[in-house]
């Protein structure tokens, strides 16, 4: 379960291969609905609470008092793989066009052209909460969500994570690379 987000300060995402939104902050509920469908295919009303979850945790980017501020590296790869239909990939696309519009809010998308890079392994998130609580590390997997706390553990995903941002493109390039998909995928 993903409740031990922050609700205030800071949250920076690293997201590798597998995910289109962000850790669930930047999806648009189509396409929330169909990757999260795809991994739990018996289970309609966990979905659901999923997917509603998801769309709750999206407001704390929005909201008036102390926005959540979110990074997050996207691998284009994941925003070309055909989950959920064409409406639901083109819901996506324009979620994360407006997210990317917003001042507390940095959307990266990873070239594939770029080749390896070192978040390869996995999807993780770093939780920056208040400047007195120390740092957390979200490692998600099919085995179950792993938090690490330890200093070292979370400055070894740190470095990492500021790796990857430092070899992605420049984020201002960010809505031209999402347009350009979009446009891609009108084509037949």
């Amino acid at each position: 379960m993903w409740c031990g987000w922050p609700s205030s300060g800071q949250q920076q995402t690293g997201v590798p291969s597998d995910r289109r939104g962000g850790a669930g902050q930047l999806d648009a509920s189509e396409d929330a609905r169909a990757v999260i469908a795809a991994v739990r295919p018996n289970e309609p009303h966990e979905v659901e609470r999923l997917v509603r979850f998801r769309m709750e945790r999206q407001k704390l980017l929005t909201r008036s008092s102390h926005p959540l501020e979110l990074w997050a590296v996207i691998e284009e790869s994941a925003l070309r793989r055909p989950v959920g239909g064409k409406e639901a990939m083109a819901a996506q696309i324009n979620q994360l066009i407006q997210a990317s519009a917003l001042p507390n809010v940095t959307v990266q998308v990873m070239p594939n052209a770029k080749g390896a890079h070192m978040a390869m392994a996995g999807t993780f998130a770093l939780l920056d909460f208040e400047p007195t609580t120390p740092s957390v590390v979200h490692v998600d997997s099919i085995a179950g969500n792993v938090y690490l706390e330890k200093e070292r553990d979370v400055r070894k995903f740190t470095q990492t994570f500021d790796m990857v941002r430092a070899a992605g493109p420049d984020p201002e390039e960010t809505p031209g690379i999402l347009e350009n998909l979009a446009k891609e995928m009108q084509q037949p």
